[in-house]
């Protein structure tokens, strides 16, 4: 492994140094942020603008009557057994004055336009209340006024003592109460499924599409000294099992950065609209914010040893495909022959990828498919971590999947480096697997 830091050094820097890939990372970071950051705030503040108008609940008409001075009496004919005074009715500081009327027809010669008119009936046994007056909104708000308080003219109707009215009127102490919190498990229960249900496919895109972006990086960074005519000097200088292992652990480890960087922004994104959709509308009741804050709840859901073993499963996965990717570049003696010699790379990928999407790898409960896919290398890294974040595998078939993918990840690092100095000078069509075969036995001349 001799020059080995050397490699992945020159490698890492090369990689995280060009301005494609500073320009990439900063525009979609920001991008993830601002996505989820002020969309939620815009779109609330259009649906707030386009919102009707609330209505008056009940018991706040005296609220919209207040001040309101165009009506100076309401003349009151009331039609039902029983006396009462009508003046005890608040309907504000500045309120009409009742006066009461024998004859309808009497009260209705005598009504201004700045009167309005009460008619009191029984029908069917029920209190009815009809308001008179030429504006009809007006006269509906006083006439909802009066309903909400007409159980003070009934209980006048009734012919209780005064003394009875008054304990009956008497004011409760206001109530005191202790709320005993207990988890509410059919919540619980719903978001385990909906988490149990959404992490796998998560688990298994994010690995899919990284495998798919940086896997031709790592087989274009193998066959650039081929084509720059630099290969006779570095076989003197470095390693090829080294040249091949710090290249591609440099990249994954680039392109690890910056996925760290991306998921970090699309967090911090999530929180920022939270707190600012708070901000400008501290009454909002947004399912954004509920869906905020039930992170919290959704990262008591994960099993933390699991967790740390799922995340180390799936980086050694990653860089097992990324060696994968290394030994179709050291095949190729030119970049035009890079899409035939990454076939293994291509294949292996597409079939995991449908094994778990399809054959039974994020199925829940047990059964043949979903256990032999934590013990075979390039399934184990797309379905083996979500499992185990969930708990539903134990940790040490995660501890012995995790050995196998990074052992496998390191043999064909190994494999990478024999085949680059088999194919160092190699040059003419692309090599055939017999011929391969031939070429290790014998050592590689």
């Amino acid at each position: 492994m001799n020059k080995f830091t050397t490699v992945f050094g020159f490698t890492f820097r090369h990689q995280v140094g060009t301005k494609g890939w500073r320009a990439v990372t900063i525009l979609m970071a920001l991008l993830l942020f601002a996505l989820p950051a002020f969309l939620p705030t815009v779109e609330d503040l259009i649906v707030s603008d386009n919102a009707p108008e609330p209505a008056v609940p009940a018991g706040t008409q005296s609220a919209v009557l207040e001040g309101i001075d165009t009506v100076e009496r309401i003349l009151v004919v009331d039609q039902t057994p029983g006396a009462a005074e009508w003046n005890v009715l608040n309907l504000g500081s500045e309120g009409p004055v009742f006066e009461a009327f024998d004859e309808f027809d009497a009260a209705k010669a005598e009504m201004t336009d700045k009167d309005l008119l009460l008619l009191v009936t029984m029908v069917d046994g029920m209190y009815d209340l009809t308001m008179l007056g030429e504006d009809a909104e007006l006269a509906n708000l006083y006439a909802n006024q009066i309903a909400e308080q007409f159980s003070m003219i009934q209980v006048q109707k009734s012919g209780l003592s005064e003394e009875t009215i008054a304990d009956l009127s008497q004011e409760l102490a206001t109530p005191t109460g202790t709320v005993i919190e207990t988890p509410d498990e059919d919540d619980s229960s719903a978001l385990m499924e909906i988490v149990s249900m959404m992490l796998p496919y998560l688990t298994i895109m994010t690995l899919y599409f990284m495998v798919l972006f940086y896997g031709q990086s790592v087989a274009t960074s193998a066959i650039s000294e081929k084509t720059s005519k630099l290969m006779d000097t570095f076989l003197v200088c470095v390693s090829p099992k080294a040249m091949m292992l710090g290249k591609v652990l440099a990249i994954s480890l680039a392109a690890v950065v910056q996925l760290v960087i991306w998921v970090a922004a699309l967090g911090c994104g999530f929180f920022a609209g939270a707190e600012i959709l708070r901000t400008i509308n501290p009454e909002t009741s947004s399912a954004y914010l509920l869906f905020v804050d039930s992170f919290g709840a959704i990262g008591g859901l994960f099993d933390p040893m699991g967790v740390i073993v799922g995340v180390c499963i799936m980086l050694s996965g990653f860089l097992l495909y990324c060696a994968l990717a290394a030994i179709g570049g050291a095949l190729a003696s030119k970049p035009e022959e890079l899409s035939s010699t990454n076939m293994l790379f291509t294949m292996a990928l597409v079939i995991s990828f449908l094994v778990c999407l399809f054959g039974g790898g994020m199925m829940q409960t047990g059964g043949i498919t979903t256990t032999w896919v934590d013990w075979v290398p390039f399934t184990a890294i797309l379905a083996t971590p979500s499992r185990l974040m969930l708990g539903q595998i134990s940790s040490w078939v995660g501890a012995a999947s995790l050995a196998i993918v990074i052992l496998t990840a390191l043999l064909c690092c190994a494999l990478a480096g024999k085949l680059y100095e088999m194919m160092s000078f190699y040059r003419g069509q692309p090599v055939k697997p017999k011929q391969l075969l031939a070429m290790f036995k014998k050592g590689g001349n």
